[in-house]
C-alpha cells in the first residue's frame, strides 16, 4: 500500500504537504495581486495632456489718453448685444456699429470695451478701417502674429480675405474692432463673419450696416451740476477734486454752451487747465464766438473754434 501523507501518524510528511501547498497558494496570490496592479495601474495611468492651445494675440487699443466718463448704458448694451449673439450662425458680421457724428466718442467708447473684455477673447485686432489700405495693412500685422503669414510686400485683398479666414477655421473667439469707418463700399468684404468672432464698427455712416445692431451715441447730459458732460469738463481742467457748487454751476454753462459734446468738452478743459481763464469767462467767450457762427456751418467746428479762441 502507498504512503497517507495526511496520516495523522505521519506529521512530517503532513506538515510538509502543507507547506508546499501553502506556497503554491501564496505563489498564486502574488502572480494573481501582480496582475490586479498591473490591470489597476493602466486604468489609473494619466492621460496624455491635451495639445497647448494656439497662442494668439489680444486686441490692442490705442492708449488711453483719460478715463471715460459716463456711457455705462452703452458700454452694457455692446456687451449685452454680444453676449446674445454667442454660437449663433449668421450670414452677417456678429457685430455692434456704433454711429454718431465726429467728437461723441466713439472711438473712446469702443476703446473702452476693449480695454475691459478684450482678455476674455482669445485673440483680437484694433483695426484701422479709415482707409481700404490702412485695414489692409492691419490685416497683415494680425496674419504675422497670429499665425506665422508672411506680410506681402504689397497689401492685397487675397492676402487680407486669407487672414480673416484663418480667423474663421481657428474656432476661437475673436473680439475686431474696426476703427472710424469712412466708406462701407470700401471694407465691408473684408470684415470678418463668424458665430465665434465679435465686430465692433466706429462710423459716421448711418446706412450701409445690415446685419450690426447700431448703437447711436448721443450728447453727454449737461441738464443737472452732476451731468456726464460737467464731470468730464471739470476732470480735463482739473477741477474735479471738491468744487464748490458754484463752480459746478458754471462748468454747466459751459458744458450747455458745448452742447455736451465730449471732443468740445476736453478742448474746453484743456484751455481751462492751460490758459488760467475762468469758467465765466470761457462761457461767455463761447457764446460770443457761437453767435457770431452761420447757422448752416459745422458744430463741431464752430464749438472747437469758439474753444481754441
Amino acid at each position: 500500500m502507498g504512503v497517507d501523507v495526511f496520516n495523522i501518524s505521519d506529521p512530517i510528511a503532513f506538515w510538509t504537504m502543507m507547506g508546499v501547498i501553502v506556497l503554491v497558494v501564496l505563489w498564486v496570490i502574488d502572480r494573481a495581486t501582480g496582475a490586479i496592479r498591473i490591470v489597476w495601474s493602466w486604468f489609473r495611468r494619466p492621460k496624455p495632456a491635451p495639445p497647448p492651445a494656439p497662442s494668439y494675440p489680444k486686441i490692442n487699443p490705442p492708449s488711453r489718453e483719460r478715463p471715460l466718463v459716463g456711457r455705462k448704458k452703452e458700454l452694457e448694451k455692446i456687451r449685452d448685444i454680444l453676449a446674445s449673439r454667442h454660437g449663433v450662425q449668421i450670414t452677417a458680421a456678429n457685430g455692434v456699429a456704433l454711429k454718431a457724428e465726429g467728437g461723441r466718442g466713439k472711438t473712446t467708447l469702443a476703446r473702452e470695451f476693449a480695454e475691459r473684455f478684450g482678455k476674455s477673447y482669445h485673440g483680437g485686432k484694433w483695426l484701422r478701417a479709415q482707409s481700404r489700405q490702412t485695414l489692409l495693412e492691419d490685416l497683415a500685422a494680425l496674419g504675422e502674429a497670429a499665425f506665422a503669414m508672411p506680410v506681402p510686400a504689397v497689401m492685397a485683398e487675397a492676402h487680407g480675405l486669407a487672414v480673416l479666414d484663418r480667423i474663421v477655421k481657428s474656432e476661437a473667439r475673436w473680439l475686431l474692432v474696426y476703427d472710424n469707418v469712412d466708406d462701407h463700399s470700401q471694407i465691408n468684404h473684408l470684415i470678418a463673419h463668424g458665430p465665434k468672432i465679435d465686430v465692433i464698427v466706429t462710423t459716421r455712416l448711418g446706412l450701409g450696416w445690415d446685419g450690426f445692431e447700431p448703437i447711436d451715441l448721443e450728447v453727454l447730459d449737461f441738464s443737472t451740476d452732476d451731468g456726464d458732460a460737467v464731470e468730464l469738463l471739470l476732470q480735463e481742467a482739473r477741477l474735479a477734486v471738491n468744487p464748490t457748487p458754484e463752480t459746478r454751476a458754471q462748468a454747466r454753462e459751459v458744458a450747455e454752451a458745448l452742447g455736451g459734446l465730449p471732443l468740445a468738452l476736453v478742448m474746453a478743459g484743456t484751455v481751462l487747465r492751460e490758459d488760467g481763464i475762468g469758467l465765466s469767462d470761457l462761457r461767455s467767450e463761447i457764446a460770443h464766438v457761437i453767435a457770431r457762427t452761420p447757422h448752416n456751418a459745422n458744430y463741431l467746428d464752430s464749438v472747437a473754434g469758439a474753444v481754441m479762441l
